[in-house]
């Protein structure tokens, strides 16, 4: 297929696609929040796994209860640069930095307000 069919094929087929959103404007809003949902979970899965795959100070492994942690304790300005949904992204996009860590939800709290995870007082 040369250059022209081609581009004249992928012509053909957004427009189409463009016709097909505008006649079914909530399936394709539908569509879109699935993928992005989809898309942010395996990229987060996968910066989990470069980093461990559990929290470092307890060893919990459930996915749902793990962040991604600022070892720096700069998480704060570095969310005003990237958002916290973009993290992940931004991760992978800059070949995962040594400066990062996996922490659970708890002990991640725990050092943002008291500074130290109670896991590391004992």
């Amino acid at each position: 297929m040369s250059y022209k069919d081609r581009e004249k094929k992928n012509q053909y087929q957004r427009e189409w696609q463009r016709k097909w959103i505008e006649k079914n404007p909530d399936k394709h809003r539908e569509h879109m929040k699935e993928y992005s949902k989809n898309y942010y979970r395996k990229i987060r899965k996968e910066v989990i796994s470069h980093y461990g795959d559990k929290c470092i100070c307890c060893g919990e492994t459930t996915f749902e209860f793990l962040t991604i942690d600022h070892m720096d304790g700069d998480g704060n300005k570095h969310r005003i640069k990237v958002s916290t949904s973009a993290l992940p992204r931004w991760l992978k996009k800059n070949t995962y930095p040594p400066n990062f860590q996996i922490l659970c939800y708890n002990c991640n709290n725990s050092k943002g307000i008291y500074g130290i995870c109670p896991h590391k007082k004992i």
